[in-house]
């Protein structure tokens, strides 16, 4: 990448006109930590991208102001590099190993609403209201990765491709996983990968109100954020 310039004080319509959100295809990533929450927006335009990278405190709400943040711009394959480095931040404070992955599950979709409400009988750490949660769920187990979840996830990194002018889509959609608390449901991502104490796992909707958490590796979380970066350097996103 290129040398970095530090702007304050911008709104996120500024950020986002920086790396040319109205007229490219741009990408919006966020790595959230007990630390701190990274976010980075990314414009491509054939083999370069332009960037905006800034922090906010954990747990905090998309601000109307970014008190400081790094511009810069640099060449496709840096972006990856950036990407992944979100990755690695998570896994740090996580402190899981490069070989941890949840353990694979039979368990396949599960209704939303079931999986907040058995989370919470979990959370009270009372085995009969646990087993009063299965019962009107239907499941026969708690999914190993709802058990860990259910008391919150130790990182959480998502990322989200956008065509040309989407940038109200872009700013709800990210305010809402900004603040959002539990199980996120009002955001569509292109990748929303969870950090738990056994691993990565990836969480996704599966249709109908439901969501699956699947395992997956660190080296095949760093080969899926590298394909994300695809689409924002075709001919098109110039």
């Amino acid at each position: 990448m290129s040398d970095l310039v530090r702007e304050s004080d911008l709104t996120w319509w500024d950020a986002l006109s920086l790396i040319g959100a109205q007229r490219r295809t741009f990408l919006v990533a966020s790595a959230h930590t007990a630390a701190a929450t990274e976010v980075v927006l990314a414009g491509g335009r054939e083999r370069e991208y332009d960037s905006v990278r800034f922090s906010l405190p954990p747990g905090g709400g998309l601000p109307h102001r970014i008190p400081s943040a790094l511009i810069g711009s640099g060449p496709a394959w840096s972006l990856v590099t950036e990407l992944i480095d979100l990755q690695l931040t998570i896994e740090t404070d996580a402190e899981l190993r490069f070989s941890d992955c949840l353990p694979v599950t039979t368990h396949g979709p599960i209704d939303a609403a079931d999986a907040l409400l058995v989370a919470e009988a979990i959370r009270c750490a009372d085995p009969a209201r646990v087993d009063a949660a299965l019962g009107l769920t239907g499941w026969e187990l708690v999914p190993q990765w709802l058990r860990d979840f259910a008391f919150g996830a130790s990182g959480q990194l998502t990322v989200t491709v956008l065509g040309p002018g989407q940038v109200g889509a872009a700013g709800i959609g990210t305010a809402q996983q900004l603040r959002s608390e539990g199980l996120p449901g009002a955001v569509v991502c292109m990748l929303n990968a969870i950090a738990l104490r056994s691993g990565w796992g990836l969480l996704s909707p599966a249709g109908q109100g439901e969501l699956m958490c699947e395992p997956v590796s660190a080296l095949s979380l760093q080969a899926m954020l590298n394909a994300i970066c695809d689409p924002i350097f075709t001919r098109e996103a110039a």
